[in-house]
């Protein structure tokens, strides 16, 4: 048996026994990778099918791909799946994210026909350059450690059988073997990031280091043990010093700074939030930055806070006003819900509560307008003696923090503010003797 074939079985049947018991869906443009991995399969007797897809991106090219691989298939009587996209498919393909948005087009086919025939595993022809290209790829972009434990040989239910395999290797054998397969004139071409990678990096050490793509392939598995014992160290971290409140959350700046490793902390706290490398760099400046200082991202706000680091999610940009009618017993918001219901003022005044207000229906103008608090808001808080006070006197004198004030929802009457929901009421709404009906409002926070 050839060599090649021989440690691909071997190598097989370590690492992919598992997978025989199920069916195979093979991933084949008509590349020398692809088309060595199908005459491996033939060769050890593998039960499998090709999926293939055409973007129609070539022209002719693109044709003649199909045309190969559906005749491969029906000379060696394996089923064949093929998808061809639309013409406003392949002009929508070509604006902004060609590759990514290739890949997703694939693996959503590949998904589609795995569900539709009872497929279990999806096999790719990614090899042992693929995996030095991607590591490089990340620590060009900066992705931390997890980026640098490449590409797995399995994950979930998609396998990658030549991973260790160069392409040295895979087109050496396919030039032994006569293996036909079609070549596709765009990878030489260094437009796209991931080919200038290819093409002028790893050739050129190739190049000078005809072992670099073997040796690289080594420390990449050593790396990848490596990110298990950091990730189990982070997560340690994560579990004594991540706190979670009211949707929020945050670490002390005392403990992080206690720690051996803050900028790692900082990163795998903050990356998966949408923060960049760079950004994680001034997060570590806050550790001794004054309260109020932050920094952000579309989505999310790191807001130094006292002793404090808030992690908070922005508001989305919904419509902030809602109105109550008279008869409306229930008022759903973005984060909670308001519970309303009347009653005849028989008993004792009604203490209020932060999240249970009871006020004099007979003060009050409809409908009602709940909205986020406002530069310039101002209301009389009750026990005060009608001393009237600024919402931001109000929430500075409370301590609360930036994202705490912008969660605040203000109940208003016409121009009159009846309380700040959940903190406290105005003093001109508060039940007296002369109140004949109440209103109770209580504010529910969502689960």
């Amino acid at each position: 048996m050839n060599k090649f074939i021989s440690t691909f079985k071997k190598h097989w049947s370590q690492n992919f026994g598992f997978a025989e018991k199920g069916r195979l869906l093979l991933a084949v443009s008509g590349g020398v990778d692809s088309m060595v991995l199908t005459h491996l399969f033939l060769q050890l007797k593998i039960d499998f099918a090709i999926a293939h897809v055409n973007y129609k991106l070539r022209d002719e090219a693109s044709e003649d791909d199909e045309k190969f691989v559906r005749d491969w298939a029906e000379n060696h009587k394996v089923p064949c799946h093929v998808y061809a996209l639309s013409p406003s498919e392949t002009q929508d393909l070509k604006k902004g994210q060609l590759q990514e948005k290739a890949r997703h087009i694939r693996y959503a086919f590949f998904e589609k026909i795995k569900a539709e025939h009872g497929y279990k595993y999806l096999c790719t022809a990614h090899h042992a350059n693929d995996n030095v290209e991607t590591v490089l790829q990340h620590f060009i972009k900066g992705t931390g450690l997890a980026g640098l434990r490449g590409i797995p040989f399995f994950i979930a239910d998609t396998l990658r059988p030549l991973l260790s395999f160069s392409k040295e290797e895979i087109t050496d054998f396919a030039q032994r073997e006569h293996i036909e397969y079609r070549q596709d004139l765009s990878n030489f071409q260094s437009l796209y990031e991931r080919n200038f990678i290819r093409n002028e990096i790893v050739a050129k050490l190739q190049e000078r280091f005809p072992q670099a793509v073997q040796n690289m392939s080594h420390s990449i598995a050593r790396l990848a043990e490596v990110e298990k014992i950091y990730q189990q160290t982070i997560q340690k971290a994560f579990g004594k010093l991540l706190h979670h409140q009211h949707g929020r959350e945050f670490v002390t700046r005392r403990a992080l700074q206690k720690l051996d490793f803050p900028s790692s902390f900082l990163f795998e706290w903050l990356s998966p939030k949408g923060f960049s490398s760079g950004q994680v760099e001034e997060a570590q400046k806050l550790l001794t930055a004054e309260s109020g200082k932050y920094i952000e991202t579309k989505t999310h706000q790191l807001l130094v806070h006292h002793d404090r680091l808030l992690l908070c999610k922005k508001e989305l940009p919904d419509s902030n006003y809602f109105f109550i009618e008279k008869n409306n017993p229930i008022l759903a918001l973005p984060d909670a819900k308001l519970l309303m219901s009347q009653r005849q003022n028989n008993g004792p005044l009604v203490a209020t509560e932060p999240h249970v207000i009871s006020v004099d229906a007979a003060m009050l103008e409809w409908p009602l307008v709940v909205r986020r608090w406002e530069e310039g808001d101002y209301f009389y808080p009750i026990g005060m003696g009608r001393k009237k006070k600024k919402l931001s006197k109000f929430f500075k004198d409370k301590k609360m923090s930036l994202p705490e004030k912008k969660e605040v929802w203000v109940l208003l009457s016409g121009q009159k503010i009846v309380a700040l929901l959940g903190h406290r009421m105005d003093d001109r709404f508060k039940l007296t003797e002369q109140t004949q009906t109440v209103l109770e409002i209580e504010l529910q926070a969502s689960v």
